[in-house]
């Protein structure tokens, strides 16, 4: 009976190498492209805005800080393009609006146009790479997208203190605060997962960027 067992014991233990081996395969191959599952609660910890970061990103499949960057910029991309539709709709009638509304608006248009080309310009960059960018390439994006930022800050200042027209300024204050707040989240995870974390210029021999992944 033990001679007739040891043929099974041996297929046993075979099997048994053979999926602990592929296992820890995959497991290694994961962690060497950085994909190891991180949730987005560790993700958005240390940006501006918590709360909001993990409901932009939270019903999203993702696996690190750069699946989510990338689902905050297309997000931010879109809802950039949304905003500057909105505030071309209201220019298409000027007619019934005052001069100090058409010149909010038209601020707010100029600055829209910047944001939407700021982002359009730097997604192309976070959706192909998963890496630590070189220090000057990851420099721009984030001069970029800092300026993204000041362009809604200002809109919202030229509304809230010469846009006489109560109904413009309710209906382009709220989406300007929330892709505000959501331009913030992108910023924050490109900086987290993009960005050398040497905070000085570092020599020309450093300045390479590498395949270093973050959560």
């Amino acid at each position: 009976m033990a001679f007739k067992l040891l043929p099974f014991l041996a297929l046993t233990s075979f099997y048994i190498f053979l999926t602990s081996f592929v296992s820890f395969s995959v497991a290694v191959r994961h962690r060497q492209h950085g994909r190891a599952h991180v949730p987005p609660e560790t993700v958005c910890h240390n940006t501006q805005h918590p709360s909001y970061c993990k409901h932009v990103i939270a019903h999203h499949h993702g696996n690190n800080v750069y699946d989510y960057g990338r689902i905050s910029f297309r997000k931010s991309l879109s809802h950039s393009h949304k905003f500057l539709n909105l505030v071309d709709s209201y220019l298409l009638s000027p007619s019934y609006l005052s001069q100090s509304t058409i010149r909010a608006l038209e601020d707010c248009q100029s600055l829209s146009q910047l944001t939407y080309e700021f982002l359009s310009t730097s997604y192309p960059t976070v959706n192909r790479s998963s890496y630590v960018l070189p220090y000057s390439q990851a420099d721009d994006i984030q001069t970029m997208l800092s300026a993204v930022l000041t362009n809604q800050q200002t809109c919202l200042d030229g509304l809230q203190t010469t846009a006489s027209d109560p109904k413009v300024k309710d209906d382009l204050s709220v989406p300007l605060l929330n892709d505000t707040n959501l331009h913030s989240v992108s910023l924050a995870l490109f900086v987290k997962g993009w960005v050398p974390k040497k905070k000085n210029r570092p020599s020309s021999h450093e300045d390479t960027g590498g395949n270093c992944s973050r959560l």
